[in-house]
């Protein structure tokens, strides 16, 4: 690929990118028209039929009780539209994973709910884990629509 313009570039770990915001706040202003730039050209690329923001739910059987309560949170939302896996995800003659990226496609976000479900043995050691499962899913949507999370 060839830049069409010349291109600054420069290396900073998340502590000096913010002394540098905050010695220079226009910085944050380059950024937000930058990245608004960006979302109306992607959005403009989307083909969507449905305007509501689509929540996918990724959980295991086991932690499906969970997962109802994102179902009856936003059930009455005009604009948002929660799918949980159990509500028609995986077809009857399909492979789970053609139907998972099909609700990729049509994905905004991903919410996991990772519970100590299994146990396994590691190292001679034995812990509680989330479901493989889980973890594939919340990998496969990780690397289609990236990474945001609440620090615990």
């Amino acid at each position: 690929m060839i830049a069409d313009r010349a291109i600054v570039a420069i290396k900073l770990s998340e502590t000096q990118f913010i002394e540098l915001c905050d010695q220079f706040p226009r910085i944050y202003e380059h950024l937000a028209v930058e990245l608004a730039r960006r979302l109306e050209r992607r959005n403009k690329a989307l083909a969507r039929s449905d305007e509501k923001v689509n929540v996918f739910a990724i959980s295991s059987v086991e932690a499906l009780s969970v997962a109802e309560t994102g179902v009856l949170a936003f059930e009455h939302a005009e604009n948002i539209k929660f799918c949980n896996w159990p509500d028609n995800v995986f077809g009857v003659s399909s492979y789970p994973l053609d139907d998972l990226e099909r609700h990729l496609d049509t994905a905004d976000f991903a919410i996991a709910i990772a519970q100590d479900d299994d146990l396994t043995t590691s190292r001679k050691e034995r812990k509680p884990n989330p479901r493989d499962n889980v973890i594939f899913e919340l990998g496969l949507f990780m690397g289609r629509l990236g990474f945001a999370a609440e620090p615990p």
